[in-house]
Protein backbone atom coordinates (compact mmCIF):
# COMPACT_ATOMS: atom_id res chain seq x y z
CA UNK A 1 0.00 0.00 0.00
CA UNK A 2 1.15 3.45 -1.07
CA UNK A 3 1.99 5.80 2.20
CA UNK A 4 3.32 8.97 2.71
CA UNK A 5 6.31 8.59 3.68
CA UNK A 6 7.67 6.10 1.05
CA UNK A 7 10.39 7.46 -1.04
CA UNK A 8 9.55 8.14 -4.61
CA UNK A 9 11.31 4.98 -6.07
CA UNK A 10 9.63 3.19 -3.19
CA UNK A 11 6.43 4.36 -4.70
CA UNK A 12 7.30 3.47 -8.22
CA UNK A 13 7.87 0.07 -7.31
CA UNK A 14 4.97 0.03 -5.43
CA UNK A 15 2.64 0.85 -8.19
CA UNK A 16 4.09 -1.25 -10.92
CA UNK A 17 3.19 -4.18 -8.65
CA UNK A 18 -0.04 -3.37 -9.33
CA UNK A 19 0.18 -1.83 -13.07
CA UNK A 20 -0.68 -5.23 -15.29
CA UNK A 21 -2.90 -5.84 -12.99
CA UNK A 22 -4.78 -2.16 -13.24
CA UNK A 23 -4.57 -2.31 -17.28
CA UNK A 24 -6.15 -5.73 -17.30
CA UNK A 25 -9.26 -4.52 -15.00
CA UNK A 26 -9.04 -0.73 -17.15
CA UNK A 27 -9.60 -3.27 -20.67
CA UNK A 28 -12.11 -5.62 -19.51
CA UNK A 29 -14.44 -2.29 -18.78
CA UNK A 30 -14.11 0.05 -21.65
CA UNK A 31 -17.26 -1.17 -23.40
CA UNK A 32 -19.34 1.68 -22.32
CA UNK A 33 -17.01 4.07 -23.13
CA UNK A 34 -16.51 2.91 -26.89
CA UNK A 35 -20.47 3.41 -26.93
CA UNK A 36 -20.90 6.67 -26.40
CA UNK A 37 -17.85 7.77 -27.65
CA UNK A 38 -19.14 6.25 -30.93
CA UNK A 39 -22.60 8.15 -30.50
CA UNK A 40 -20.52 11.44 -29.62
CA UNK A 41 -20.96 14.36 -31.70
CA UNK A 42 -18.64 16.67 -29.67
CA UNK A 43 -14.86 15.90 -29.52
CA UNK A 44 -12.66 15.73 -27.82
CA UNK A 45 -15.33 13.16 -25.78
CA UNK A 46 -14.15 13.60 -21.92
CA UNK A 47 -16.26 10.90 -19.13
CA UNK A 48 -16.76 12.82 -16.32
CA UNK A 49 -17.07 9.15 -14.31
CA UNK A 50 -13.45 7.44 -14.63
CA UNK A 51 -13.34 3.42 -14.09
CA UNK A 52 -12.35 2.30 -10.35
CA UNK A 53 -10.40 -0.26 -9.10
CA UNK A 54 -8.68 -1.31 -6.02
CA UNK A 55 -5.61 -3.87 -6.11
CA UNK A 56 -4.84 -6.84 -4.05
CA UNK A 57 -2.68 -4.25 -2.33
CA UNK A 58 -4.99 -2.09 -1.27
CA UNK A 59 -4.04 1.06 -3.56
CA UNK A 60 -6.73 2.62 -5.03
CA UNK A 61 -6.69 3.66 -8.82
CA UNK A 62 -8.53 5.70 -10.99
CA UNK A 63 -8.68 5.20 -15.15
CA UNK A 64 -9.50 8.93 -16.49
CA UNK A 65 -10.46 8.41 -20.15
CA UNK A 66 -11.20 10.58 -23.58
CA UNK A 67 -11.50 10.25 -26.94
CA UNK A 68 -10.01 12.77 -28.62
CA UNK A 69 -12.01 12.71 -32.49
CA UNK A 70 -14.19 10.99 -34.47
CA UNK A 71 -11.54 8.31 -36.11
CA UNK A 72 -10.69 6.99 -32.67
CA UNK A 73 -13.95 6.34 -32.11
CA UNK A 74 -14.27 4.42 -35.30
CA UNK A 75 -11.61 2.56 -34.02
CA UNK A 76 -12.66 2.16 -31.01
CA UNK A 77 -9.58 3.93 -29.37
CA UNK A 78 -9.37 5.64 -26.31
CA UNK A 79 -7.15 7.47 -24.43
CA UNK A 80 -6.47 6.47 -20.39
CA UNK A 81 -4.92 8.95 -17.86
CA UNK A 82 -4.47 6.45 -14.24
CA UNK A 83 -4.02 7.76 -11.19
CA UNK A 84 -3.51 6.55 -7.85
CA UNK A 85 -4.52 8.18 -4.61
CA UNK A 86 -2.57 8.15 -0.46
CA UNK A 87 -3.11 10.43 1.81
CA UNK A 88 -0.15 12.81 2.57
CA UNK A 89 -0.38 15.29 5.43
CA UNK A 90 -4.02 14.67 6.11
CA UNK A 91 -4.46 15.18 2.47
CA UNK A 92 -5.10 13.54 -0.68
CA UNK A 93 -1.85 13.13 -2.94
CA UNK A 94 -1.82 11.47 -6.15
CA UNK A 95 0.38 9.55 -8.57
CA UNK A 96 -0.08 10.12 -12.05
CA UNK A 97 1.05 7.34 -14.93
CA UNK A 98 0.44 9.71 -17.64
CA UNK A 99 -1.77 9.61 -20.88
CA UNK A 100 -1.43 6.59 -23.11
CA UNK A 101 -3.21 4.60 -25.85
CA UNK A 102 -0.70 1.55 -25.12
CA UNK A 103 -2.12 0.91 -21.65
CA UNK A 104 0.99 -2.15 -20.80
CA UNK A 105 3.70 0.69 -21.51
CA UNK A 106 5.56 1.20 -18.41
CA UNK A 107 7.45 4.23 -17.62
CA UNK A 108 7.77 6.55 -15.21
CA UNK A 109 5.17 8.15 -12.70
CA UNK A 110 4.24 11.56 -11.83
CA UNK A 111 3.92 12.57 -8.59
CA UNK A 112 1.55 15.33 -7.00
CA UNK A 113 1.74 16.39 -3.89
CA UNK A 114 -0.98 17.85 -1.29
CA UNK A 115 0.55 21.01 -1.26
CA UNK A 116 0.17 21.38 -5.14
CA UNK A 117 -3.52 20.87 -5.06
CA UNK A 118 -4.01 22.91 -1.84
CA UNK A 119 -2.28 25.70 -4.31
CA UNK A 120 -4.28 24.82 -7.42
CA UNK A 121 -7.74 25.68 -5.20
CA UNK A 122 -6.42 28.90 -3.77
CA UNK A 123 -4.54 30.05 -7.03
CA UNK A 124 -7.21 29.09 -9.76
CA UNK A 125 -10.14 27.52 -8.64
CA UNK A 126 -11.06 29.79 -6.14
CA UNK A 127 -13.94 27.21 -4.71
CA UNK A 128 -13.78 25.68 -1.05
CA UNK A 129 -17.19 24.03 -1.27
CA UNK A 130 -15.87 21.61 -3.30
CA UNK A 131 -14.62 17.87 -2.09
CA UNK A 132 -10.80 16.49 -2.42
CA UNK A 133 -11.85 14.67 -4.59
CA UNK A 134 -13.55 17.14 -7.16
CA UNK A 135 -10.96 19.12 -6.71
CA UNK A 136 -8.42 16.19 -8.14
CA UNK A 137 -10.64 15.19 -10.45
CA UNK A 138 -10.90 18.70 -12.13
CA UNK A 139 -7.73 18.81 -12.39
CA UNK A 140 -6.62 15.54 -13.65
CA UNK A 141 -9.34 16.06 -16.59
CA UNK A 142 -8.19 19.47 -17.21
CA UNK A 143 -4.53 19.02 -17.29
CA UNK A 144 -3.11 15.55 -18.78
CA UNK A 145 -0.52 16.20 -19.88
CA UNK A 146 2.49 18.75 -18.96
CA UNK A 147 5.62 20.23 -20.99
CA UNK A 148 8.81 20.37 -18.46
CA UNK A 149 11.90 22.37 -18.91
CA UNK A 150 14.80 22.65 -15.92
CA UNK A 151 14.28 25.15 -14.01
CA UNK A 152 17.00 24.98 -11.40
CA UNK A 153 16.46 27.07 -7.51
CA UNK A 154 17.26 27.43 -4.02
CA UNK A 155 14.41 26.10 -2.84
CA UNK A 156 14.21 22.91 -5.43
CA UNK A 157 17.78 22.50 -6.02
CA UNK A 158 19.38 21.69 -9.14
CA UNK A 159 17.57 18.77 -10.42
CA UNK A 160 14.29 21.53 -9.96
CA UNK A 161 11.89 21.39 -13.30
CA UNK A 162 8.90 23.87 -14.07
CA UNK A 163 6.24 22.77 -16.31
CA UNK A 164 3.36 24.28 -18.11
CA UNK A 165 0.26 22.54 -18.39
CA UNK A 166 -3.13 24.26 -19.72
CA UNK A 167 -4.01 26.01 -16.52
CA UNK A 168 -1.26 27.01 -14.79
CA UNK A 169 2.90 26.34 -14.04
CA UNK A 170 4.07 23.88 -12.09
CA UNK A 171 7.15 23.56 -9.76
CA UNK A 172 9.48 20.60 -8.52
CA UNK A 173 12.08 18.08 -9.29
CA UNK A 174 13.01 15.12 -11.38
CA UNK A 175 14.43 12.08 -9.79
CA UNK A 176 14.65 8.54 -11.27
CA UNK A 177 11.77 6.92 -11.58
CA UNK A 178 9.56 9.79 -10.59
CA UNK A 179 9.06 13.38 -11.50
CA UNK A 180 7.63 15.35 -8.28
CA UNK A 181 5.50 18.07 -8.46
CA UNK A 182 5.09 20.55 -5.32
CA UNK A 183 3.59 23.63 -6.15
CA UNK A 184 0.92 25.07 -8.72
CA UNK A 185 0.62 28.97 -10.15
CA UNK A 186 -1.59 30.60 -12.29
CA UNK A 187 0.24 31.78 -14.92
CA UNK A 188 -2.83 34.19 -16.11
CA UNK A 189 -2.10 35.94 -12.52
CA UNK A 190 1.49 35.58 -12.72
CA UNK A 191 1.45 37.43 -16.04
CA UNK A 192 -0.24 40.17 -14.94
CA UNK A 193 1.89 40.45 -11.90
CA UNK A 194 5.04 40.35 -13.82
CA UNK A 195 4.31 43.07 -16.73
CA UNK A 196 5.47 46.17 -15.38
CA UNK A 197 8.81 44.10 -13.91
CA UNK A 198 12.19 45.03 -15.93
CA UNK A 199 11.79 41.32 -17.19
CA UNK A 200 14.40 38.76 -17.33
CA UNK A 201 16.29 38.68 -14.14
CA UNK A 202 13.78 39.53 -11.66
CA UNK A 203 11.03 37.46 -13.34
CA UNK A 204 13.72 34.39 -13.25
CA UNK A 205 13.94 35.38 -9.78
CA UNK A 206 10.44 35.20 -8.62
CA UNK A 207 10.46 31.78 -10.56
CA UNK A 208 13.21 30.28 -8.43
CA UNK A 209 11.42 31.35 -4.89
CA UNK A 210 8.00 30.38 -6.12
CA UNK A 211 5.89 28.07 -3.40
Amino acid sequence: MIVETMTSAEMYKEIMRDYDDVCRYIEANTAKYIRAARKSNIYPKKFDTPIKYKSKHNNQFYAFVECCNKKMAKNRELLFTIIATFNQRNATAIIMIPTRRNLFEKHSIIIYTSHLFKRYRERFLGDYSISNWELISCYVKNNPQSLCYPNPSERYGENAIASTINQGILFGVREEDATIFKTFLNKEKLYANQLSLDRTIEFNAFLKNIA
